[in-house]
């Protein structure tokens, strides 16, 4: 009787541990879909697709991803920039040097055909390029959207955005994707100083970057231009959750324009 009563309590016990167990893993996965949500689905199945039905005449690089836009197109390595009106200007970006490893610095290039004016609209279902990039000029949309992926090498990257700026044409550089130390520590502390955001991202020279660019019209119709995104690698271990995002001084050049307040031909970025 007595074995009886011990086996039955040893039963309890491991069906007690037992359970306990089952709520600390049941526990550890909703804390991290919580603060570790997965934001995007993988690109990898995309890259692969594309690759295999020979849709470019070109080498598909990767393929990126925008957060809260339809930016869901594979990136294509193209050797010059004024080149690529030979391609369908739809569904596709563009990088102008062709790596297939990640780099500490990737840069990303997208036509904005029909989201060109100084009011530019948000999330249109019509703009099937780098349009929808525009929408990040708005305070509001810019809080709720904070990340890019990158696909490259069977892999996807995340990224965190950390600026976003207008910068003059000249200034761009199209064919460098792999920086110095150095040149990526001017680069990254240019983009801060020229962001019209203030986000709550530390970024190093050590980080990876990945630069988002495309044309914009709001400084004029014969403006020299271009909208930027630059984002930084998401760190090791690091939680994808929510940042802070605030308004810079410069950002009220941005709202005035926006709101109709300024001639946009009279105004610099």
């Amino acid at each position: 009787m007595k074995k009886m009563n011990n086996s039955k309590k040893k039963l309890k016990v491991f069906s007690l541990i037992l359970c306990i167990i089952v709520i600390i893993i049941l526990s550890f996965f909703t804390i991290k879909n919580i603060l570790y949500p997965k934001i995007f689905t993988s690109g990898i199945k995309s890259v692969n697709n594309t690759v295999n039905k020979k849709k470019f005449d070109t080498d598909v690089v990767g393929w990126l991803k925008v957060q809260g836009t339809n930016i869901n197109y594979p990136v294509i390595y193209n050797s010059d920039d004024y080149s690529v009106d030979s391609f369908n200007l739809d569904d596709f970006l563009w990088t102008n040097k062709n790596s297939k490893k990640l780099e500490n610095r990737m840069f990303v290039i997208g036509h904005n055909i029909l989201n060109s004016s100084s009011q530019p609209l948000i999330t249109d279902k019509n703009h099937t390029r780098f349009e929808q990039l525009l929408s990040f000029v708005y305070y509001d949309f810019a809080k709720d959207n904070e990340y890019v992926q990158f696909t490259i090498d069977g892999r996807d990257y995340v990224y965190k955005i950390f600026s976003i700026s207008f910068v003059h044409d000249s200034d761009v550089d199209y064919y460098s994707n792999s920086f110095s130390k150095d040149e990526l520590n001017k680069y990254i502390n240019k983009s801060l100083k020229d962001s019209f955001y203030k986000y709550d991202v530390s970024v190093s020279k050590d980080d990876k970057v990945i630069t988002l660019l495309t044309c914009t019209r709001m400084f004029g119709e014969y403006s020299d231009y271009m909208f930027k995104i630059d984002a930084r690698l998401v760190h090791k271990n690091e939680f994808r959750n929510k940042y802070k995002i605030t308004k810079k001084s410069n950002y009220k050049k941005i709202s005035k324009i926006l709101e109709g307040d300024v001639e946009n031909e009279n105004n610099k970025a």
